[in-house]
């Protein structure tokens, strides 16, 4: 159970990083920011892969 609670997790926060990023349209700015912007994006389906890959996974 506890592993479908963590898949959930990284389901729901991975899933709206990648939503608000391809909301939002390309970073503008400064270097930096725009670097913020992609590395965010990236945690963010790192996280939603993990999170369903948990959700997902068979019981041992």
């Amino acid at each position: 159970m506890r592993d479908k609670i963590i898949g959930a997790v990284g389901i729901v926060w991975g899933g709206g990083m990648l939503l608000r990023w391809l909301m939002s349209g390309p970073p503008a700015g400064i270097g930096g920011y725009q670097g913020g912007q992609t590395a965010g994006a990236l945690l963010g389906a790192v996280m939603l892969v993990a999170g369903l890959y948990r959700f997902f996974k068979r019981p041992d």
